[in-house]
């Protein structure tokens, strides 16, 4: 008889725009059966970040806000699972901030995470 399950799970930290999934499915004999590709698309209330070089080619990454911050904010580079590997805390924001990182990451696909705004997705050639 063949034995039906349901499985759910949750991207806690789906990023602004685009956003890819895709399942594997693998039996207990060990035969995988691959699905197709999901697009899911995350609108952000709160838009407007925009990000360039995108993708970067440095170790600088220049952050356009809509608005400025004269309180404390924080910068995460994350990488695709959410672990933080640069965290870096500005205060008196103008709309225009340029991220120094200490060395260019490795090439790939990051989250850039600003305080009160979605994560974005940026490429590291």
């Amino acid at each position: 008889s063949i034995e039906k399950k349901n499985y759910l799970i949750t991207d806690k930290m789906p990023a602004r725009g685009l956003n890819y999934y895709r399942l594997t499915q693998v039996d207990k004999d060990g035969k995988a059966t691959l699905y197709g590709i999901k697009i899911i698309t995350i609108k952000d209330k709160e838009s407007g970040i925009s990000i360039y070089p995108n993708p970067i080619k440095g170790n600088v990454v220049h952050i356009n806000l809509p608005k400025q911050f004269s309180n404390q904010i924080s910068i995460q580079l994350m990488d695709m699972a959410g672990r933080v590997l640069l965290n870096r805390l500005y205060e008196n924001v103008t709309s225009n901030l340029e991220f120094t990182m200490p060395e260019k990451p490795i090439k790939g696909m990051y989250l850039l995470k600003v305080d009160g705004y979605q994560p974005v997705k940026v490429v590291v050639e």
